[in-house]
């Protein structure tokens, strides 16, 4: 059958006109489209995977040590977030040259850090213009204080607080100078705000630190300045204090005298913050109270104090540990703020072991049975929302193999796609790096020449391991670059073969009994498109969701092109077409459903199941209009980048569980080589997932993220999404209460959203492609 690109057809902007009720030939094949064969086979139904879980073996020969980092989910050591968190003294600091200002700044509107002859370490602007997020205390008025040496003579430098409050300094002709800009008499400008640069002329000015200062005496007319003109020196009213405050010394968070630090982060559960306390007085002659208050903001909430405790002794004394609980809190994000009150200046409040702490850390295991074998069954176009376990609140869907094993196995249920479409998707779980640092983004692009593909990390480390790659999809075939070094390899498309999973189980068992890889340890992708377009389930199937007669628009053998000229407008959907076109997707999965199922009875009939790693997922996901769309490719949403995941190996993880950390897809490639004994190189980006399987996971909630080529990013920590399009232009979602992402928060939730965007600059200076 020919192939032909439905996306080249849309690109040289064919037209498709045709009648739907006179199509009589099938449409030709795209490249990763669904098998188009009509007809109905009666299929002896294999028993339904409800069976007991295979008991763990005990441990033996095959059994090894695991190292694991069991602190990451036991202890969070505030001085570990010391990059993350707000320091104040006499104003909120940002040294230009600290990683906490670089977690703040979008990596193409600075410079970088570059170091100084005397070893300050400062940084460029690069665009105008250029900015850092923030979050202020309230206070009467602000001045803002900028260190900062001219790009050009007589440049000017206009600052902007949350695009309400501007003020303008000249930069003077010498190397450094300090400028103070006068905000005092525009209102309360607390809160979160976006604290922006914009120089004038072509050459950019650079910044050694900026201090946001609160005001400390009363506004009138005989000191106020209008705010275009600057200051030329500082307020009489400004003490002089170092460039920056020490903060962390070993495992000490220090709070100056007040001072304070601020931590934003979500919590984690059954938790809660403990410390001991020191106080040091710079003279112990001279003794003034000073206080330790403790207090949690969640957003639209004013902050909770949770702890004040009043040192009125002279310093040198340790305190026992003190604690708040912070259970109350679990899975929010909030700003944990650390305050030291009153006391002379010099005096230190020193917390000694801060650290919030899991109160239930997990039982982890001390030695482990990796499986023998690796089964990766990837279910194309699956949407989260298919999956009793992703969606137990509403689903009439019938997957019963998916289920049994979501049941007992390791879940994950905020699982992020590296591509809202197959091949960039497929290539970042196949390398573990991410699809545009190694070229496998467009239809065209093959991978670059560093790309290690699993089956070729296999190879090198263990050649006794055979592999196989059995695919239906025609992007996951050696036309693209996917062939490394398999050691079975078909591609039913590329093979102009019926491409249904059970074809694909036909092509590969009868081999593995011939050639006795049953009995050899084994790796096998097993990529199946039967819920993919076209939508073209055997009747059987439609049947469970649509058994009424139907005559409308929808024809199954050309639901391609009916996604495509709904998404331009061409036809109207009646809530009777948009029911049938659901019950045909709906169908083909219950179909995959029953095929993975075979597989399970196969590995079974082998006799090799509990010594087999099943692994369940889906590369993207399909619209079906939630937000204007159909199909995939084109969008940054849930409905695409969330996807089913499951592990499931009873004897290596006994106990199951649902992870609700998000976690980028691409991380299965380290994990199924870790599970065969094998290091992955040190060019994998991905984060394993294999510590979630065995039970770690860590009280900072890690951050997954993906990208559309040319049109955006979307960041998921938890359950919260941030899209970004542009770096000005973003969305923020809630999806544990809105789970298809129709509300969109970026006003209403700030405390999240500067949680949220600080977690976005971090990851794009480390991986976002320039």
């Amino acid at each position: 059958m020919t192939l032909v690109c439905l996306a080249a057809l849309v690109a040289v902007g064919q037209t498709l006109s045709y009648s739907y009720a006179k199509r009589f030939s099938p449409p030709p094949l795209h490249p990763e489209q669904g098998s188009t064969e009509v007809g109905d086979v009666a299929l002896p139904a294999p028993p339904p995977f409800y069976e007991t879980p295979v008991p763990p073996a005990p441990c033996g020969d095959f059994c090894r040590p695991i190292a694991l980092n069991a602190d990451a989910s036991e202890r969070l050591p505030l001085t570990d977030l010391a990059e993350w968190a707000d320091f104040f003294q006499d104003g909120l600091l940002l040294d230009a040259g600290s990683a906490n200002f670089q977690k703040r700044a979008d990596k193409h509107e600075w410079s970088g850090p570059s170091t100084l002859a005397d070893g300050r370490t400062v940084q460029k602007l690069t665009k105008r213009p250029a900015a850092v997020d923030v979050w202020l205390p309230p206070a009467d008025g602000f001045f803002i204080e900028v260190k900062a040496t001219a790009g050009e003579p007589g440049q000017k430098l206009t600052l902007d607080l949350g695009g309400e409050a501007k003020a303008t300094v000249v930069l003077g002709q010498s190397d450094w100078e300090t400028y103070f800009a006068d905000f005092r008499r525009f209102g309360d400008l607390s809160g979160y705000r976006r604290l922006t640069f914009s120089p004038s002329g072509t050459r950019w000015p650079t910044i050694d630190y900026v201090r946001i200062r609160p005001s400390r005496e009363p506004i009138s007319d005989a000191n106020f300045r209008a705010p275009d003109a600057g200051l030329d020196a500082a307020p009489s009213f400004v003490r002089p204090v170092a460039s920056a405050p020490i903060v962390c010394e070993e495992k000490a968070l220090i709070l100056p005298a007040s001072g304070g630090a601020v931590f934003h982060l979500i919590a984690p559960a059954h938790t809660r913050l403990i410390w001991r306390t020191r106080v040091e007085r710079e003279d112990a002659k001279r003794v003034e109270p000073i206080s330790l208050r403790v207090a949690v903001a969640e957003d639209r909430l004013p902050a909770r104090n949770l702890h004040i405790k009043v040192f009125g002794a002279k310093g040198g004394d340790e305190r026992l540990a003190e604690a708040v609980d912070l259970w109350d809190y679990a899975g929010k994000p909030i700003r944990l703020e650390l305050w030291a009150e009153g006391g002379h200046p010099g005096d230190r409040l020193v917390l000694l072991d801060a650290q919030i702490k899991n109160d239930f850390p997990p039982q982890l295991p001390t030695v482990w049975q990796p499986p023998k074998n690796v089964i990766l069954f990837l279910s194309d176009t699956l949407r989260w929302d298919k999956i009793r376990f992703m969606k137990p609140f509403d689903n009439t869907i019938i997957t019963p193999n998916f289920d049994s094993i979501a049941s007992q196995g390791v879940a994950f249920r905020n699982a992020i796609s590296q591509g809202n479409w197959s091949k960039p998707s497929q290539a970042a779980i196949m390398s573990g790096r991410y699809p545009w640092s190694i070229n496998m983004e467009t239809a065209k692009s093959e991978p670059t020449t560093d790309t290690l593909l699993i089956a070729d990390a296999i190879e090198k480390a263990r050649p006794d391991v055979v592999t196989g790659s059995y695919s239906s999809n025609g992007y996951v075939s050696d036309a693209f670059g996917f062939d490394q070094n398999w050691d079975y390899s078909r591609n039913m498309v590329r093979e102009n073969l019926a491409n249904r999973a059970e074809y694909l189980l036909k092509a590969m068992v009868p081999v593995w009994e011939r050639d006795k890889n049953v009995e050899k340890p084994f790796f096998v992708w097993f990529g199946t498109v039967d819920a993919h377009v076209a939508y073209n389930p055997r009747e059987m199937y439609l049947k469970l969701y649509d058994p009424e007669p139907y005559s409308g628009v929808v024809v199954p053998v050309k639901t391609a092109f009916l996604l495509l000229d709904i998404k331009q407008g061409k036809v109207q959907m009646s809530p009777r077409d948009w029911h049938r076109l659901k019950s045909l997707y709906n169908g083909s999965v219950t179909y995959n459903d029953y095929q993975f199922g075979r597989l399970l009875e196969q590995l079974r009939k082998w006799d090799i199941l509990d010594e087999t790693a099943v692994i369940l997922i889906s590369d993207h996901g399909d619209e079906f209009w939630e937000h204007k769309g159909t199909g995939h490719g084109h969008s940054l949403y849930d409905v695409l980048m969330r996807v089913p995941l499951v592990i499931y190996y009873p004897r290596g993880f006994p106990k199951p569980r649902v992870v609700e950390e998000a976690v980028e897809t691409m991380g299965l490639y380290p994990a199924m080589l870790e599970m065969l004994g094998i290091a992955p190189s040190a060019k994998t980006q991905a984060k394993s997932l294999l510590p979630f399987a065995l039970g770690i996971e860590p009280l900072w909630s890690p951050a997954a993220a993906t990208r559309m080529a040319g049109s955006g990013y979307m960041i998921g920590v938890k359950n919260w999404r941030l899209i970004l399009k542009g770096s000005r232009k973003m969305q923020l979602y809630d999806t544990s209460s809105d789970p298809y992402q129709h509300h969109d928060l970026i006003h209403e939730r700030p405390l999240a959203m500067y949680f949220m965007h600080r977690r976005w600059i971090a990851w794009q200076r480390e991986y976002r492609p320039d």
